[in-house]
């Protein structure tokens, strides 16, 4: 940051992995005391877990009533993918989450879906509130989708209760239901983390 140049650009890089299996190797190089024959060992770790690829959830949510229309929810996680969240393929579903802007490590999750195509709203409010953002940011978000379902939001922990035992309710209310409300909620919840973030971070340069 510079300010006297025209321009001051802060670029805070961030890689999210988003491939379907992620493999960890260990890499061994072995050579002579010259340096002069450096032949290169990879042997993968043993027991490394992997995540399962996206196509077995498709496969697992095919053709259960709850998933609605086919390519409903499809459709629905690549236009969330395009404001910004991305799908992790988890051994119970998918996850959707949002790298943190402001710079930690945190990744937020907007919801998961399961196999029995189920959605059980992440704890946004407490992970928001520990990386020092404003929980009402969360109420916000949870809200609307908590009359949508007849539920109600838990003001300490920001959980869904009230619908089912389970405090799950099936995704096509978000992916046919209510989809294009809960677009435009998505999009003002990233709008107000991301700005939250950008004040955040001129308050970490100010201190410096």
């Amino acid at each position: 940051m510079d300010d006297k140049s025209d321009r001051p650009i802060l670029v805070v890089p961030r890689v999210v992995a988003r491939t379907s299996e992620i493999v960890r190797a260990i890499v061994r190089i072995e050579g002579d005391e010259n340096l002069q024959k450096l032949p290169v060992v990879v042997t993968p770790e043993k027991d490394q877990k992997t995540s399962p690829p996206l196509e077995a959830f498709w496969e697992a949510i095919r053709g259960k009533a709850d998933a609605g229309t086919p390519g409903k929810l499809q459709s629905l996680l690549s236009q969330l993918e395009e404001m910004g969240l991305y799908v992790d393929p988890i051994e119970s579903g998918v996850a959707l989450r949002f790298p943190d802007p402001g710079g930690s490590s945190t990744e937020f999750r907007f919801f998961r879906v399961t196999k029995e195509v189920r959605v059980r709203l992440g704890r946004i409010k407490q992970q928001l509130e520990r990386e020092g953002y404003d929980g009402k940011i969360a109420f916000r978000y949870l809200n609307p989708i908590a009359k949508w379902v007849g539920g109600r939001v838990n003001p300490e922990k920001g959980d869904l209760e009230g619908i089912t035992s389970d405090h799950m309710f099936p995704i096509k209310v978000l992916s046919e239901s209510h989809r294009e409300e809960y677009l435009e909620l998505v999009k003002k919840t990233l709008d107000e983390i991301r700005a939250e973030a950008e004040k955040k971070i001129g308050n970490r340069l100010e201190e410096k």
